[in-house]
């Protein structure tokens, strides 16, 4: 007894073959590709960067935050590694390549000080926009006080207990040259990744459903096509956790807004 599966140009073994490849396949491809790693979006002649020397008598890590539109989030988060050594360190940070509402600085728990004597943001030339060091930077969290000296600016950090950290809020809106065009060319290409993803576990599990033959073929191709809506929902419902959780702000964040 033949079925209207059985019709298929495709043997049942080539098909099971063919439908485990794409399933793999589709898991394998990213629904959220890094934007570093998208074909066609090189660096662009007018991406701004954080630029600064900096001198710290506390060794840990500082955070940068960034704010594009969402609030601060982990998501546009920059580190600033501190080495234990003497003499000035310098740093160079990408800023996000899409408008630029603001900036936040966390220096991390505990005491002591960090002294700039260069914080600026500028463009892959080295021409400078903004001087942060010139009555931008506003005190927040555990920071003391922020002191100007002869050759730059001193941050102080009060006696742990909380998350000192400073903000700086551009006079208008950073728009990096170009950036509104490798933003649509960035989203285009992101959902192109999401519609090869998706097609190639649906088509995947579509061949393995069809494969099934015997006396419980309709019983195999159902189980076949559940788990394939099961796995299509889990990698659905995966992406929009990540991307919640991306834009929740950390509670550190949320002492920024207010």
């Amino acid at each position: 007894m033949s079925t209207a599966a059985d019709s298929s140009p495709l043997p049942p073994l080539w098909r099971l073959g063919l439908g485990l490849l794409l399933g793999v396949l589709g898991f394998l491809i990213p629904a959220d590709p890094a934007p570093e790693s998208l074909p066609f979006l090189g660096r662009a002649e007018g991406t701004l960067w954080l630029e600064g020397a900096m001198e710290p008598d506390i060794v840990r890590d500082m955070d940068v935050y960034f704010d594009t539109g969402s609030g601060f989030n982990e998501r546009e988060k920059r580190t600033i590694p501190v080495f234990e050594q003497a003499g000035p360190q310098d740093f160079l940070l990408p800023l996000p390549d899409t408008h630029l509402v603001a900036l936040r600085i966390d220096l991390g728990e505990g005491d002591g000080s960090v002294f700039f004597r260069r914080l600026r943001i500028v463009d892959a030339t080295g021409r400078q926009h903004f001087s942060l060091l010139e009555g931008g930077l506003l005190p927040g969290g555990q920071i003391a006080r922020i002191a100007g000296e002869a050759q730059g600016l001193r941050l102080e950090v009060a006696p742990p207990g909380g998350n000192p950290w400073c903000s700086f809020r551009p006079p208008g809106i950073l728009i990096p040259e170009g950036a509104p065009q490798r933003a649509y060319l960035r989203i285009g290409l992101i959902w192109l990744y999401r519609v090869v993803k998706y097609g190639c576990l649906g088509l995947g599990f579509l061949l393995l459903a069809s494969s099934a033959k015997g006396r419980r073929a309709w019983t195999i191709r159902l189980a076949w096509l559940l788990l394939g809506v099961g796995a299509l929902s889990a990698v659905g419902l995966n992406s929009l956790w990540k991307e919640a959780r991306s834009l929740s702000l950390t509670p550190s964040s949320n002492q920024a807004r207010h």
